[in-house]
């Protein structure tokens, strides 16, 4: 037994006062007469052992009243926990996990109304004198003072369901910069959490030795959830009234198989395409929808299944553009090519234009995707900052040097991009060697290639080298190992490189049929594809290429279902719009982006499906975690042990024994009297 306020026993000394009152009682003694000496003896030989015997238990009576009295000031205590008890002020963190997984249900209904009891039990464990810090996963200001206990308790009961995923270390850091810059004591915080396995990361927290942890874990009776994960189309260009094939990945997380799974697709409100799927216990499955567009633009699609009692993550949305025309610029030296017009100026899905290096318009860069650099003499310095601007945009951009190319100029562009620099003509000739089928430019070219391949051949060619920091991958290989044709990413764009010129003289590259589907593709994938969705709590910035500035319009972000329509703070720089959300997006949807009166382009939110996961740890596997990795001052409270206020009450003081000290002073304090009463 321990005492909380051991200085009190000091008053233990009061126990001398009965025992000297008792010593020095002097009794008046009244005469009595009596005919006989004989009964004198008697009546005072009986009347003394009963006076005696009376007054020693009135004596031990008061003693145990005044010392029940002295320990209950004392406030002993039988410890619980090793955890050291506080006195006065105490200052309280409260951790309520608001995530969209705590939708799930448990015995006491949803996981979030459970966690919020839980929290009013804990906080009316502690006195009204304390303070407390109340955190949600939204991390609002307000949250950042300590308040009193009637205003935790009613801030408690405003708690929604949050789409922010937030990890245990942000939970802890957070707290404990708000609660030491109060207290340099020990402070407690508990979290009240479903705890999925993807909310700990274990490796990097580091309990602090002034913060006493108290994991609270608010367990579900269901595991099981079906959710769409992610989507992916199996071309990176949409072509109108041309079939598309979007994979859409669909998770199972949980114990059940899950039969007979429909996914329906939805794109401009139109139903466009059906399929089903049996997806295994803890497994996903990729599921293929197949559909064709028939109206250019920007098109709103959404995913829809069907599951409970997590819905949050049964829709998914998603935005593109199908382009009815891509923009090319053909930039020739001094005359154009035959072979780029027959490919590309014929096919009516390019919007194709010849310029001579002489008469470049570089106003108009911007408004095409594809832009060829056909055997120009130089590279000037205005076209080389119209090209890197061109291509950190999302452009693409396809080199094929002239017979007496300025390498100096062509260098200097190339340097500027981290690609490939060229070096002195080599004259001579070359067969291709390979050719690199995993490049997604001759992604479905090819059934089969045959173990003799016709490849091209050079009769002159400018070696393309690299260093180790060159941004560099090849599309087709030389016999003395320098690529024929090389790949470079920058920022958002891309930059081909060609090593031979298309006249007869370099070879017969421009005449091989390899030509055709390697600048096709060049030009295919020139389109400026930006992300499908964005995702509300992580993406909080999205920038867009291709939004006129007219007038200063402001632009606006609006969602027709939910009536939903902002302001976001818009940054532009060469040509491209910054919007930064702030976290004002709360829900999901496709969102129109509105300049002026134009829809400028449609923007798609999903939630974070982080919270889709609905694997936990348990009460057992929290503490092999504490174990593990040797948290500090770190414990687990089992939430569902009975009434959690007392189980607070125990840990943070113990078995609490001064109030059955009161009792036994009344009730020594009683007998007294019945003994001075009753006791003749």
């Amino acid at each position: 037994m321990n005492f909380l306020y051991p200085t009190f026993l000091f008053a233990l000394s009061a126990l001398a006062i009965p025992i000297i009152v008792h010593l020095f009682n002097f009794r008046k003694f009244k005469k009595l007469y009596f005919p006989n000496v004989r009964f004198l003896k008697e009546v005072k030989e009986e009347t003394q052992s009963k006076s005696r015997l009376k007054h020693l238990l009135i004596l031990a009576t008061r003693i145990l009243a005044i010392a029940c009295l002295v320990l209950a000031f004392a406030q002993p205590y039988i410890p619980v926990s090793e955890n050291q008890v506080l006195k006065g002020v105490q200052h309280i963190g409260i951790y309520i996990d608001n995530s969209f997984s705590m939708a799930n249900l448990n015995e006491n209904g949803r996981l979030l109304d459970d966690a919020r009891n839980k929290a009013k039990e804990i906080i009316k464990a502690y006195s009204p004198n304390d303070k407390f810090l109340l955190t949600t996963n939204d991390f609002e200001g307000r949250h950042q003072r300590l308040v009193s206990r009637d205003e935790a308790l009613e801030w408690i009961d405003e708690i929604k369901e949050s789409p922010i995923h937030r990890k245990l270390d942000e939970i802890i850091n957070r707290q404990k910069d708000i609660l030491h810059q109060h207290t340099e004591t020990l402070s407690k915080t508990y979290i009240l959490s479903d705890f999925q396995k993807n909310f700990i990361n274990a490796e990097i927290i580091k309990p602090d030795s002034i913060l006493q942890i108290n994991l609270v874990p608010i367990e579900a009776i269901n595991n099981n959830n079906l959710y769409i994960d992610s989507l992916a189309f199996s071309t990176p260009y949409r072509q109108l009234n041309q079939p598309e094939e979007l994979w859409v990945r669909i998770v199972n997380k949980g114990n059940k198989n899950a039969n007979n799974v429909s996914l329906k697709l939805f794109i401009n409100g139109e139903q466009k395409a059906i399929a089903a799927t049996n997806i295994e216990t803890n497994s996903s499955e990729m599921v293929k929808l197949s559909f064709t567009i028939s109206k250019a633009g920007w098109q709103q699609a959404q995913l829809k299944l069907t599951d409970y009692p997590i819905t949050y993550d049964d829709d998914f949305y998603f935005s593109f553009k199908v382009a009815e025309k891509i923009n090319v610029l053909c930039i020739n030296g001094e005359k154009e090519s035959p072979y780029i017009n027959k490919l590309l100026k014929d096919d009516r899905f390019f919007n194709f234009s010849n310029t001579s290096e002489k008469q470049i318009n570089f106003a108009e860069i911007p408004s095409y995707s594809f832009i060829i650099l056909n055997e120009i003499n130089s590279i000037s310095s205005g076209l080389t900052q119209e090209l890197e601007r061109f291509l950190q945009n999302g452009g693409s951009v396809f080199l094929i040097p002239a017979k007496n190319a300025d390498l100096i100029s062509y260098n200097y562009f190339t340097q500027l991009i981290n690609a490939c620099t060229y070096q002195a003509l080599d004259t001579t000739d070359y067969k291709t060697t390979r050719i690199n089928t995993s490049h997604q430019l001759y992604s479905n070219v090819f059934e089969k290639i045959p173990e003799n391949i016709d490849l091209p051949v050079t009769l002159s060619h400018y070696p393309l080298t690299y260093s180790t920091k060159t941004n560099y991958d090849w599309l087709m290989m030389l016999a003395n190992n320098r690529p024929l044709v090389s790949s470079h990413s920058y920022k958002k764009g891309k930059l081909y490189l060609s090593a031979v010129s298309l006249d007869a003289s370099f070879g017969n590259f421009a005449r091989h049929a390899i030509f055709v589907p390697t600048v096709y593709k060049m030009a295919l994938y020139s389109i400026s594809n930006p992300p499908l969705f964005y995702t509300i709590g992580i993406n909080d910035v999205v920038e867009l290429s291709g939004i006129s500035r007219q007038n200063d319009n402001i632009l606006k972000l609006k969602e027709e279902k939910s009536k939903t329509e902002l302001i976001p703070e818009t940054l532009w720089e060469q040509g491209n719009v910054k919007m930064y959300l702030y976290n004002q997006i709360q829900t999901p949807g496709n969102y129109q982006l509105i300049s002026g009166n134009e829809n400028a382009a449609s923007i798609s939110f999903n939630f974070d499906r982080n919270e889709s996961d609905l694997d936990y740890f348990n009460k057992t596997a929290l503490e092999q975690l504490i174990n593990k990795y040797g948290w500090t001052n770190t414990a687990v409270i089992e939430a569902a042990s009975g009434n959690l206020t007392q189980t607070i009450q125990n840990i943070n003081k113990g078995i609490q024994l001064w109030k059955w000290f009161i009792i036994l002073t009344l009730v020594f304090l009683a007998i007294e009297v019945l003994l001075i009463k009753f006791y003749k």
